[in-house]
């Protein structure tokens, strides 16, 4: 079970469609749950990107 929240956003067709949406650490505990190599690459990736943002 995730902890989403939904957020309303504009489409390219111009209707607003509410979205599901989850927090930096709730997205890794999705792709942790994820049994791939890839998904695995990916969080490397993303906490690479991190750091660089919060520095």
């Amino acid at each position: 079970m995730t902890n989403c929240h939904q957020l309303k956003l504009k489409a390219n067709d111009g209707k607003y469609r509410m979205i599901d949406v989850v927090d930096i650490e709730e997205m890794f505990r999705i792709i942790e749950s994820i049994p791939s190599n890839n998904a695995l690459n990916y969080e490397y990736i993303e906490e690479k990107k991190l750091e660089n943002f919060s520095k």
